[in-house]
């Protein structure tokens, strides 16, 4: 897999098959989430989840204080890390 090929763990990964992230999020109990959709973002932000947005030209426009934008994996790497290290505390 792409992601461990480049040294970037993960306890698990979900396709929603269309379904809505939010609610599939609100029952895993997932913490952090990384997505590109303003969309769907919105939604898992709105909601509490802590939401790593990757960086395209089509989320430009996103601009919330509880959203963190990301421009590459090792920014997002190091925000989780972060994130992590903060909730340990």
């Amino acid at each position: 897999m792409w992601l461990n090929i480049h040294g970037i763990r993960v306890d698990k990964i979900i396709f929603t098959q269309g379904k809505s992230k939010t609610n599939i999020c609100k029952k895993k109990r997932i913490d952090v989430f990384i997505e590109d959709s303003v969309k769907n973002a919105n939604e898992l932000a709105d909601v509490g989840i802590k939401v790593i947005l990757y960086s395209t030209e089509y989320n430009l426009s996103l601009d919330r204080k509880d959203i963190i934008r990301c421009y590459d994996w090792a920014s997002i790497v190091k925000t989780i890390n972060q994130i992590m290290r903060y909730e340990e505390i």
